[in-house]
């Protein structure tokens, strides 16, 4: 009964500083303690060590004996490798999901992430949209497995320091990009889509690339 309840527990917390890691609130290189984390989310430590551990496991956490744990911070060459998984992941995805029927919510949520990004005026809006944006692909995409590689690629792109550059270049640019691929995906058209959603992907990894030389 004690193992479950801390099991579920763990759970939350785990969905709670994955929450607290897209807003924001960790930066990249934060360090994360369970007595501080006990006490943000108001649980006993055991969950939250559960929890880090589970985020260790997810690869957006770095362990330290008796140090406690860190949030990664990956360089500008493992984002690049990042952005290069993500072109084929939600590449897939995307392609998954038009193939076995769209769900109308996927549509409204798509945009409604992109008005978010057309309407930011505040910091931490662009790239929310952004961040809706890519997760919504995931989200339907019929595969828990894939849905969860995804969601660790995208956090880890949001955490890096570089980030909100490449969030704020071009922006344009990344709007109609992103209109486009919402029109392939009511067309039901699954291969246009996977290609402007991947050369999407593969066009901020570039920019990325021309940072690290």
């Amino acid at each position: 009964m004690e193992r479950s309840r801390h099991g579920s527990t763990a759970g939350q917390v785990r969905k709670a500083i994955r929450a607290d890691i897209q807003t924001g609130v960790f930066p990249a290189g934060s360090r994360l303690t369970s007595e501080m984390l006990a006490e943000r989310y108001r649980v006993s430590r055991t969950p939250v060590r559960e929890a880090l551990i589970r985020l260790e496991e997810d690869g957006l956490v770095c362990g330290t004996p008796n140090a406690g744990y860190e949030l990664r911070q990956p360089t500008i060459a493992e984002l690049c490798e990042i952005y290069e998984l993500r072109e084929a992941l939600e590449g897939l995805a995307i392609e998954r999901t038009i193939r076995t029927g769209v769900p109308p919510e996927l549509l409204k949520e798509l945009r409604q992430a992109c008005e978010l990004r057309r309407n930011s005026s505040v910091n931490g809006e662009l790239e929310a949209g952004d961040f809706a944006f890519h997760r919504a692909i995931c989200r339907h995409c019929g595969s828990a497995a894939l849905r969860g590689i995804i969601d660790n690629t995208l956090l880890l792109s949001t955490v890096f320091a570089v980030a909100p550059k490449l969030f704020r270049a071009d922006r344009g640019r990344t709007d109609r990009e992103h209109e486009a691929i919402v029109q392939a995906v009511a067309d039901g058209d699954a291969k246009r889509a996977r290609r402007l959603l991947t050369n999407h992907i593969a066009a901020a990894r570039k920019r990325l690339e021309k940072l690290a030389k």
